[in-house]
């Protein structure tokens, strides 16, 4: 996890991940990159992950990777009781093997709207002591 403080109160975070199931013997695993762009009330996102499955329901046997990438924004409206109101929208997007196509479609995509609510940011002030 990286966040960097950037001019006019912006700011940019980046966060990787791996992780990794291992059930009676067997693998498998997940990567993710993400990042997040502050600017004034709004916030733009992405994020990549890349997955093995092998308990997708209706599907056949076997262990499938699956890539999917997000990319969307969300604009605080309002700050309410210590709370800040955001409202944002994000697109979907996925790449995995053809065998799964007959089953979602050669690309699907998944389109989100929603509402945020979360505890305003935290302001730290810096004051100097004189004796």
């Amino acid at each position: 996890i990286w966040s960097r403080p950037l001019l006019h109160g912006d700011n940019l975070s980046m966060t990787a991940a791996f992780g990794r199931n291992i059930i009676q013997g067997t693998t498998s695993d997940a990567f993710l990159a993400e990042a997040t762009y502050l600017t004034g009330p709004t916030s733009i996102f992405a994020r990549w992950e890349h997955v093995d499955k092998d308990e997708l329901v209706g599907v056949p046997l076997g262990g499938y990777m699956i890539n999917k990438f997000i990319v969307g924004g969300v604009r605080n409206i309002a700050l309410r009781d210590g709370v800040d109101v955001g409202i944002g929208a994000y697109a979907g997007f996925y790449i995995f093997p053809s065998s799964l196509e007959p089953f979602y479609g050669r690309s699907p995509v998944t389109l989100g709207v929603f509402v945020r609510l979360r505890p305003g940011r935290m302001r730290h002030e810096m004051t100097s002591m004189s004796h």
